[in-house]
């Protein structure tokens, strides 16, 4: 599978999949859209319980997508379901600041109704989430 690529410990392979999955998105056919939905969708259980390497990967890889493709991505409560479900709490501080980035970049397409999707953030988390969406916004 051409998603799973993304997590691959060669580098030559990933970006092959990067590659490959931003020219799909670039498809008139295919979209940005429905590569979005793949790149969630596609997540193994062994994945997930394996390490971050997998689930950060894919947040890095959504956040190019949505920093290429901005609100043509479409999916945004999709995404923020899916950073809040595998990224939030994850164990793995590499897949907590990935999913900042994401939820970071995100912000810069639907502002403030981004907040309302937060819940499960600790307070402090919810700090260190507003001080990275003032430092996107200032990009």
């Amino acid at each position: 599978n051409l998603v799973n690529k993304l997590a691959d410990r060669k580098q030559k392979v990933v970006d092959g999949a990067e590659i490959a999955l931003m020219s799909m998105a670039l498809s008139s056919n295919i979209g940005a859209n429905y590569i979005c939905s793949q790149v969630m969708k596609c997540l193994r259980v062994r994945d997930i319980k394996s390490g971050g390497r997998a689930v950060c990967a894919r947040f890095t890889f959504l956040r190019k997508l949505a920093e290429e493709f901005g609100e043509e991505c479409g999916q945004g409560g999709k995404i923020m379901d899916f950073v809040r479900e595998k990224g939030f709490s994850h164990k793995d501080s590499e897949v907590r600041d990935a999913a900042k980035e994401l939820t970071a970049s995100i912000y810069m397409i639907i502002g403030d109704v981004i907040f309302g999707m937060l819940d499960g953030l600790t307070e402090r988390q919810l700090r260190e989430y507003k001080v990275a969406f003032d430092h996107a916004a200032k990009k």
